[in-house]
Formats: C-alpha cells, structure tokens, sequence
C-alpha cells in the first residue's frame, strides 16, 4: 500500500474526528498514534468509524467531566 493511501485513510480518520467535536489535543494524540499503525488497522479503523468516534467521544466526555471536578 502506498504512503499516499495511508495518508488519505489517516486524514479522512482526523477529518471525522474533527467534525465530532473531539478536543484538539486527544485528536493529535490519534493523528500520532495513527502513524505507527498499518494498512489492516487503519482500514479496520476506517470501516468502523462510527464505533470509533463513539469511543473517543466517551474518552473526550470522561476527560470533560473530571476537569469539572
């Protein structure tokens, strides 16, 4: 798989992620992370990107959360 492919799969993943609210720095946190993962992971991320947002929107809710404490 090209560098190229990997790079669109990894800013349509960002792009998501930036259109569901996330803070910035949770969403730089995955863009870093993202880097390190291959073709498979990303696809696999890719088709699941709905669960996936869900999952870093409860991680960016519990963060929100315990500042308000």
């Amino acid at each position: 798989m090209s560098k190229k492919n990997l790079t669109k799969i990894r800013e349509m993943i960002i792009n998501k992620l930036k259109d569901s609210g996330i803070m910035p720095f949770i969403i730089e946190e995955v863009n870093y992370s993202l880097n390190y993962l291959n073709y498979y992971k990303l696809t696999n991320i890719k088709d699941n990107i709905d669960l996936f947002i869900d999952k870093i929107t409860n991680l960016n809710q519990q963060y929100y959360k315990s500042l308000m404490k």
